[in-house]
């Protein structure tokens, strides 16, 4: 076996066994972590007796179903989904880099510094304990921009269907999603007036304005008829949200020339961030965000790369300011 080859073997199945651990120890949690984690446990029971449930996506039921037909064991249901949300965020991490002029040691340094931000931030725990089938969901639909990377529309959109079949709310980002393939002057001038709209205020009023009439969408009734009055959630312009998201945009678009990756990423983060400066207002407004927070592992990793201007492993004297990020970033899950 030629000598890449086998390097590509190894990095890939440690970084495999390092997801799959990771994965079973948030599937076997006690049922006291994570405040869905009895919301999905009844979900399991009951759609596998045919009763009707709250979730309706089409793909996590059947997904389910599956599941269940195999092992009725909840604990392994809810691994399963985080291995394959974890192996999704693996291939985005791993084919985004495809097209840059990097050893392949290096590129699977960088996937596993990723990872490392990745698992102590705090928008991905709650994508896992929380928010399950939106945090199955985001990384396929992450996947599915590779192939807009590789300038292939339609195979782009059949991982985005896939995503959308897990959770309904992925169809918001399908209008913004092939705004990538603009000029990246009127990427940036249509984040700029959507800031200025959402910040000033002016976005909630039209929202007020025009909610009952958008209250017709089913996919977004809940969170549009409850978005003034849902209690112990905050509401209304978050100010905290929107200038965590504009320090890692500011960041993104000063490394956006570094590399291919890096000028695709910062395109994928502004445009991924649209709906949030439009209907950003709403509860649960951070799940809105989270797809493009989700790119902040990547985007930190490849600027740190770029400032200590390291070749191959001697990415190594990187760590500990990753790992101070990290932290810092760990603070902000009073955001959540």
């Amino acid at each position: 076996m030629e000598k890449s080859k086998l390097n590509l073997l190894v990095n890939s199945s440690i970084i495999l066994f390092v997801l799959l651990f990771l994965s079973i120890y948030i599937g076997f949690r006690d049922f006291t972590v994570g405040t869905d984690t009895p919301t999905y446990y009844k979900f399991f029971m009951m759609v596998n007796n045919n009763i009707d449930t709250r979730i309706s996506e089409p793909l996590f039921q059947l997904f389910a179903k599956i599941c269940y037909s195999i092992t009725p064991d909840f604990f392994l249901f809810t691994s399963v989904i985080s291995f394959i949300s974890c192996i999704f965020y693996f291939l985005f991490y791993r084919f985004i880099l495809e097209k840059d002029n990097i050893p392949i040691n290096s590129k699977y340094y960088i996937i596993f510094v990723s990872f490392l931000i990745m698992i102590i931030s705090p928008f991905f725990w709650n994508s896992q304990l929380n928010v399950m089938r939106i945090g199955v969901a985001i990384p396929i639909f992450l996947f599915g921009s590779y192939y807009l990377f590789l300038n292939k529309p339609f195979k782009a959109l059949l991982f985005f269907i896939i995503s959308i079949m897990f959770h309904f709310s992925m169809i918001m980002f399908l209008p913004f999603i092939f705004l990538v393939y603009l000029r990246e002057k009127y990427i940036i001038l249509f984040f700029i007036f959507l800031s200025l709209i959402y910040v000033s205020g002016i976005g909630e009023i039209v929202f007020n304005l025009l909610s009952n009439k958008l209250s017709a969408i089913a996919s977004l009734k809940y969170y549009l008829s409850n978005a003034m009055n849902e209690r112990g959630y905050k509401n209304g312009v978050r100010y905290d949200f929107y200038v965590f998201t504009l320090f890692f945009f500011i960041l993104a678009f000063k490394n956006r020339k570094y590399s291919y990756s890096s000028e695709f990423l910062f395109k994928l983060y502004t445009v991924l961030s649209f709906p949030f400066l439009i209907i950003g207002f709403i509860n649960f407004s951070d799940r809105i965000i989270m797809i493009s927070w989700s790119l902040i592992p990547i985007l930190v990793t490849l600027i740190t790369i770029r400032i200590f201007k390291a070749n191959n492993f001697t990415y190594t004297l990187s760590v500990p300011f990753l790992v101070l990020i990290s932290i810092l970033m760990m603070w902000s899950k009073n955001l959540l």
